[in-house]
């Protein structure tokens, strides 16, 4: 009944060979174009990686990875051949400059500061990301600090960066702006523009700030005598909105705003400024945003506060959107041969989500709901999310759920919050996309919640002996060092000597070492911040060996609860605890019900991602359905019946979106049984 239909796509083929020399290998290389792409076939040759093959060829190593989706990195054979994203040394320049050069075919070069993303870039040339990822290859794959990105030069931004306070706009000048185009944008004459600046040159820099003196600022900021309410709303800017966050909230072209108010074509807005809608291609939304005027135009503005929960059914088909790395072109492939697995392994998890997903939906339709699903295969491709988000479905949604990846969300989020789109993030533990947008919501409770718990449980513990072990070749913890901090302040000058913490870099090899750190006679506590599968595999089965003589208290990370190769009488001899989101009890009869129907549909056994895909569909189409569009305010009064998860959404910040803050802390005791501990 739902059966996954992968689209097939034909790739052509031509082969050519390519003269030029590039600056770096001064070698012929072989170039093929496949589907619209040119690619360099490389031939592995013995001592060969895929990281120095990159290298080699000055592409970006994801590149590689992501063209080649059938070679494991780590066992490159020797003959193999390498698809290399091709990019002519002539598009590479040498020494880009920093700002526009004199011709105007010239393009600018950005410098990409820690943390922007191309979609942030984006938006501060006024452009599209597409434009970006054309003119800078391996740019839709990632981009790093002081990274030369160039900005098609045809372009011309008007937008900029502007703040305020009670006196002065603080405007950072763009695009080799003078002072009187400063002065033309905010309606002010310029000689009050160098006055308040008397420091300002005939030449103004490009990110020089520029102080505008608020009252001489030509903005509307009262109402007209005679208010012509029958065709125009009027709306007092807030601060910190956007044209983005209007065009959302009125259902309106942000092209369509600038055109019923010109001076917003040479300019963001700005705050206490009154703008004019025209009723005819608007959509009022619930709560007004003018609720009185006084007899001198003064303006009572909508005061922000929380919606009161009240039910409210949902009208009508709920249109809902899933976005999720189905890798249907490789799949595709996969299926048109029969000696291959037929799902791709990368798409497996995604797959088993979206079956879960599915029987949630099949469960709400038999409580009597409408819901059209739209399903979006990002293929972990950038262009292929910005696609996604150019869509006239995605425009239409009333719930989305992803993408996958934390690398895409931010965008998503952006694109989102222009058409009031709730987005649900099922699995990111980056917080940041939930800034600024209160119909954003995050089901994993965050990094730094886990990072909490994990410190307040551990310094819990009665044991004077801990040891903590690391991946030599990778330092991977943020939270040891507070962790270290907490248990050192447990003792005093007199009994710190009672105190046994040992930090190690295991290497493999190692084993004797590792066993050697080890008093029988002693509860040691054992800490293992590492999520790698093979190390963690590796580390839990060597200390298995030493339970026999050895009490041991295993400490370890969420995600080990996927490690389907440890044994899970391992965890249960070393007394592991874990913090997981979920749980699954197998003798709930809700959870049987769900395999049954798992089994019955897809012939096979339903894992963790399954489980989730039903409950976080459940849970945020169910309280649409209850409460239509303002179901974030009715969280306090929301605790439906789900199989695994009790979520738990708490607002991160006022303005800002929700995250799930509860989890399980799982006990594998030695009895064999799992104790959960639900963690608020």
């Amino acid at each position: 009944m739902f059966r996954i239909v992968f689209t097939i796509l034909l790739a052509s083929v031509v082969l050519y060979g390519n003269s030029q020399n590039t600056t770096k290998s001064k070698e012929r290389y072989n170039v093929v174009i496949i589907a619209g792409n040119k690619y360099i076939i490389h031939i592995v040759k013995k001592g060969e990686t895929l990281f120095n093959i990159s290298k080699r060829y000055d592409t970006p190593y994801d590149s590689v990875i992501k063209a080649n989706p059938f070679i494991i990195p780590t066992s490159l054979e020797i003959g193999a051949a390498v698809k290399i994203p091709y990019t002519p040394s002539e598009e590479k320049p040498d020494e880009p400059p920093h700002t526009t050069q004199d011709s105007t075919n010239s393009p600018l070069y950005h410098i990409v500061k820690p943390g922007e993303t191309v979609f942030r870039i984006a938006l501060l040339y006024g452009i599209k990301p597409n434009d970006i990822f054309k003119i800078n290859p391996g740019s839709e794959e990632t981009i790093h600090p002081n990274q030369r990105l160039r900005i098609p030069s045809h372009i011309k931004s008007d937008v900029s960066e502007i703040k305020q306070d009670n006196d002065f706009i603080y405007h950072t000048t763009i695009n080799n702006e003078t002072s009187e185009d400063i002065a033309n944008k905010y309606g002010v004459k310029s000689k009050f523009i160098k006055k308040a600046n008397p420091s300002i040159e005939i030449d103004i820099a490009d990110g020089t700030t520029i102080k505008i003196p608020k009252n001489k600022v030509d903005i509307v900021s009262e109402l007209p005598v005679k208010l012509d309410t029958a065709s125009f709303h009027y709306h007092m800017v807030k601060p910190q909105e956007t044209l983005y966050g209007l065009g959302g909230l009125y259902k309106i072209s942000i092209d369509e705003i600038k055109n019923q108010n010109p001076a917003l074509k040479e300019r963001e807005l700005l705050a206490g400024e009154i703008i004019k809608l025209s009723l005819a291609t608007i959509t009022i939304p619930p709560l007004p945003e003018i609720t009185s005027i006084e007899k001198d135009s003064v303006i009572v503005p909508q005061i922000d506060v929380p919606c009161p929960c009240i039910e409210k059914k949902f009208e009508g088909i709920m249109k809902v959107g899933l976005i999720m790395p189905f890798f249907t072109n490789i799949n595709d492939t996969l299926l048109q041969t029969g000696n291959l697995p037929k799902v791709y392994a990368r798409s497996t998890q995604f797959v088993e989500f979206y079956q879960g997903l599915l029987i949630a939906l099949e469960d709400l339709k038999d409580q009597g709901l409408s819901i059209e699903l739209f399903v979006f295969d990002s293929k972990n491709d950038t262009l292929e999310v910005d696609n996604i988000a150019q869509s006239l479905e995605f425009r239409n949604l009333d719930l989305l759920i992803g993408p996958a990846y934390s690398k895409h969300i931010a965008y998503i989020t952006e694109e989102a919050k222009k058409y009031n789109i709730p987005i649900v993030s099922p699995f990111s533990v980056e917080e940041g996309f939930l800034l600024d947008y209160e119909n954003a919501f995050m089901v994993s409770p965050s990094q730094k919640i886990q990072e909490t718990e994990s410190t307040r449980f551990l310094t819990t513990l009665k044991s004077d002996s801990f040891i903590v072990i690391f991946d030599g070749n990778q330092y991977d913890s943020t939270y040891i060092p507070i962790l270290k901090s907490k248990i050192f302040e447990r003792y005093t000058p007199e009994t710190i000597e009672d105190l046994r913490y040992t930090e190690f870099a295991y290497y493999k090899g190692e084993e004797s070492k590792l066993i050697e750190l080890f008093i029988k006679q002693d509860t040691t506590v054992v800490i293992i911040p590492s999520s790698d599968k093979a190390f963690v595999s590796d580390i839990v089965a060597r200390l298995n060996t030493l339970t026999a003589q050895q009490t041991i208290v295993l400490f370890g990370q969420p995600r080990w609860t996927r490690f389907e190769n440890i044994k899970l009488e391992f965890f249960h001899n070393l007394n592991t605890h874990l913090y997981s989101l979920s749980y699954v009890d197998y003798s709930n009869k809700n959870i049987i019900e769900f395999v049954r129907k798992y089994r019955y549909y897809f012939d096979t056994e339903p894992k963790s991602r399954a489980f989730e895909g039903y409950d976080i569909a459940k849970f945020f189409i169910e309280a649409l359905s209850k409460y239509s569009h303002d179901f974030r305010f009715c969280f306090e009064n929301y605790s439906p019946n789900l199989l695994h998860m009790d979520l738990r959404m708490k607002q991160l910040n006022p303005k800002s979106g929700y995250i799930n803050n509860n989890m399980y802390l799982l006990h594998f005791n030695q009895n064999y049984k799992i104790n959960t501990i639900s963690i608020k």
